[in-house]
């Protein structure tokens, strides 16, 4: 948590872009966080690219693990997908009805989640360029979303209290953990055994 704040300070000035560093920074492992002035330095350079095409302001954003391209989340409820080389919109998903607020990307790059003030987490085939599936069960706004390493699992946290586990083959819920305070953000720690 302190090398988030130390990343998430540097950039207090612009909101967009501390949100896209807490959810770049919640996709990587607790060892690679540990590369603090590489972290900052990477996703300075990328946001940058991304913010000075983009359309609308946007809530938050992953990078893929090849980093090749980039997904936002914009206040107008779309997902856009950007090739970082030629820094152009390749890809445009509009089914959320609210901003959204927390995207994440599977290992593989096919597979997008993403979660909304619509109370939803939507799963996206990137290949097809479809929606695959809306998770519902949130009864308030989601702030997080996460894929498991081995991509077979998804896990939502949402203002309403709880984290909620998808089962990403069945798509169908796993299990809900509802704790005391609204759950901001969401990482997987000690080999995945503990969220």
């Amino acid at each position: 948590q302190l090398l988030q704040k130390q990343i998430i300070s540097t950039f207090a000035v612009k909101p967009s872009l501390s949100e896209a560093i807490k959810t770049q920074f919640n996709q990587k492992t607790f060892a690679e966080n540990w590369k603090v002035e590489e972290a900052v330095k990477t996703i300075k350079h990328k946001y940058n690219q991304i913010y000075k095409n983009h359309c609308d302001q946007f809530a938050c954003m992953a990078v893929s693990s090849d980093e090749s391209f980039v997904v936002t989340g914009g206040h107008e409820g779309a997902l856009r997908v950007w090739n970082l080389k030629t820094q152009t919109q390749t890809l445009l998903l509009k089914k959320h009805k609210r901003e959204v607020k927390s995207v994440a990307l599977c290992s593989e790059n096919k597979l997008l989640l993403s979660g909304s003030l619509d109370f939803t987490v939507r799963l996206w085939n990137l290949k097809t360029a479809k929606q695959e599936f809306v998770f519902e069960g949130h009864t308030h706004i989601v702030l997080s979303v996460l894929f498991s390493k081995d991509n077979k699992t998804g896990f939502s946290g949402s203002k309403d209290r709880s984290v909620r586990v998808w089962n990403i083959e069945t798509k169908s819920i796993q299990s809900v953990i509802t704790l005391l305070y609204q759950i901001a953000a969401i990482c997987l720690i000690d080999g995945e055994r503990t969220v």
